[in-house]
């Protein structure tokens, strides 16, 4: 298949070249054979069947010309409805036309952008083409040059024309956003190396062996482990009592140097301390990690990372805070807390608490439960909290119910609720269901939800609730957990309930066992569960060996003339004609159109 898709791909090079050589002569048509072919391979092969070698022929030459005369740094960009005439080919779709200086996370943000404006994307090529310009930015070679460049073509839903400027701009500032992550990329490592040199000496009363660890996690941080898109430093004045956040844009670096972007909200970082900021920053130890309020608009759609490290003054006192905004890299998550400077700290300490047998089996399924911890919370929750979530999961192991974990974030902004489920009735419907108990619960809006089923009896739902600014809701665990119970609880779990009330626990489980399961989705729709406790009674005497059994009736909310028939028979399905002689016996007349029931006394 390979090979079939090299020859294709060869022979429609081929194909387009002839077409450029007709049309175009000298360097013009060099260099467009050159875009041509880098934009060919890097065509999907799933595109190269329908490709129309002319339309191809006009979409380069459309994007030889974006790419005449750009100077470093500028951006090039481009957004229209192709039209025949005007750009020698159709669409369907909106191109959208991209020529800028390669870096990293170009594509993604592009992509993420259109994405979050609800904008699918239909075909993508981004090749990259080494290239020299000269002092004015017009292009001097292109296939062979010393300057790397990104030429992306793309193809979109179809947009309004008075649309696209708008789109464009938002295009360009995500670029932007890019470009200042990626300029200062050296300087926020380099500026966090500095921190971490500085932290022994800022280390107050916090033990040399926490010091040590907290520079190790900022060592690992620099180590490729943290992408770092932004930095700040905040500098705190006034009273101590109530002090003010300022911060310090001659020292910001990277997306963060635009004021206008926050590490955590406005109200933190443009005006007086909320008193929580104000416990976090006295509380021991240097460093917190949490999030920011705000998603990446750089490279993956996630809310950033913030790894901030205290300021102390020369009396100890915390006199401002640096602040790194990022994302922690895939090692973070994919590798275990044990080999994560602070995670393992934090790990070995609530392991250390337990104080299970090394060996036995609590200490193997508390370790199991900390290394599959969301790993986001793992380095956002305390450890006091995260050793009583960690029993109150391994307590729920071996007895499988509903149980709900709670963390508030220390700013105030939102609610992480661990919710523990049957796995075997894991669904959309009843995911939606707690998601909107929770919801009412701490008066907020869902803002990310993750999922984890495993083998064990129990699936793990990890829901992000965002809080109004300023509300904090204590509510009742206990009371969440019994209504997310009942509102999960199945039509299988009603009935059962009823048969254990009607025969008892031994003889109800017993016939649950044995029938729960034997009842069609069409069945439950039509019919509650306390209707079904008739119908099992029914079951039961056919599978004793009675031939038949039937229970003609008149439900509650059936008109004066209607009424429903129930046969329950071992074997095959029975015709209706062989049923019609009973009804006869027991009564029923028939006249068109409709069916009337009268039982002889």
């Amino acid at each position: 298949m390979k090979h079939g898709t090299d020859f294709l791909r060869s022979t429609l090079a081929d194909e387009v070249a002839a077409i450029i050589r007709r049309h175009l002569t000298g360097e013009r048509a060099a260099r467009a054979e050159i875009l041509a072919a880098a934009l060919l391979s890097g065509l999907p092969a799933a595109d190269l069947d329908t490709l129309d070698c002319h339309q191809f022929f006009a979409i380069g030459v459309g994007l030889l010309g974006a790419m005449e005369q750009r100077r470093p740094g500028q951006v090039n960009l481009r957004l229209f409805n192709p039209d025949q005439e005007r750009d020698g080919w159709s669409s369907s779709h909106t191109a959208v036309e991209i020529v800028n200086d390669d870096m990293p996370f170009l594509l993604d943000s592009v992509a993420m952008k259109l994405s979050a404006l609800g904008i699918g994307i239909h075909q993508l090529i981004h090749p990259i083409l080494a290239v020299d310009r000269d002092a004015d930015g017009h292009l001097v070679t292109l296939g062979d040059g010393r300057h790397g460049e990104s030429v992306m073509h793309l193809q979109i839903d179809r947009q309004d024309p008075a649309d696209h400027a708008g789109i464009a701009a938002g295009i360009a500032a995500v670029l932007a956003e890019v470009r200042r992550a990626v300029d200062d990329w050296q300087a926020m490592r380099e500026r966090i190396q500095e921190v971490a040199a500085t932290l022994p000496s800022q280390a107050g009363a916090t033990a040399a062996e926490d010091i040590a660890e907290n520079v190790a996690f900022l060592d690992w941080l620099h180590d490729n482990h943290f992408t770092f898109l932004g930095y700040r430093r905040f500098s705190l004045s006034g009273p101590a009592e109530a002090p003010l956040v300022s911060m310090n844009g001659e020292h910001s670096l990277g997306i963060l140097r635009d004021a206008a972007t926050m590490v955590f909200d406005d109200a933190i970082e443009l005006a007086a301390m909320p008193d929580e900021i104000r416990a976090l920053l006295s509380a021991p130890g240097p460093l917190l990690v949490t999030k920011s309020v705000s998603q990446s608009r750089v490279h993956r759609p996630a809310h950033m990372d913030v790894v901030g490290v205290k300021i102390c003054d020369a009396h100890g006192r915390v006199a401002g805070l640096h602040a790194f905004l990022g994302l922690f890299t895939s090692a973070a998550y994919t590798r275990n807390p044990a080999g994560i400077p602070l995670l393992r700290q934090k790990v070995a300490r609530v392991e250390a608490r337990a104080a299970f047998p090394r060996h036995g089996h609590d200490a193997k399924a508390l370790a199991n439960i900390l290394e599959t911890y969301p790993r986001d919370e793992l380095f956002q929750i305390p450890e006091d909290l995260l050793y009583r979530f960690a029993l109150g999961i391994l307590r729920i192991q071996d007895r499988p119910r509903v149980a709900l974990f709670v963390r508030h974030d220390d700013f105030s902004r939102f609610v992480s609720c661990l919710v523990y489920l049957p796995r075997d009735r894991y669904d959309t419907p009843m995911r939606l269901a707690v998601t909107r108990i929770l919801e009412q619960a701490f008066d907020g809006t869902l803002d990310a939800y993750y999922t984890q089923v495993s083998e064990g009896p129990l699936a793990r739902l990890h829901l992000i609730i965002r809080t109004r600014p300023g509300a904090s809701i204590l509510a009742d665990t206990g009371e969440l957990e019994s209504r997310i119970a009942v509102a999960i609880r199945s039509w299988a779990d009603h009935l059962q309930d009823a048969l254990v009330q009607e025969y008892g626990e031994a003889r109800g489980l017993a016939l649950g066992r044995r029938w729960l399961d034997g009842f069609p989705a069409a069945y439950r729709e039509h019919h509650l569960p306390l209707a079904a406790l008739c119908d099992v009674e029914r079951l039961e005497r056919v599978a004793g060996g009675e031939d038949i059994c039937l229970s003609l009736y008149r439900p509650v909310e059936a008109s004066p003339h209607e009424a429903r028939l129930k046969l329950l028979r071992r074997g095959d399905t029975v015709a209706l004609s062989d049923i019609l002689p009973i009804l006869e016996a027991m009564g029923l007349r028939t006249r068109p159109g409709r069916v009337l029931a009268r039982i002889r006394g």
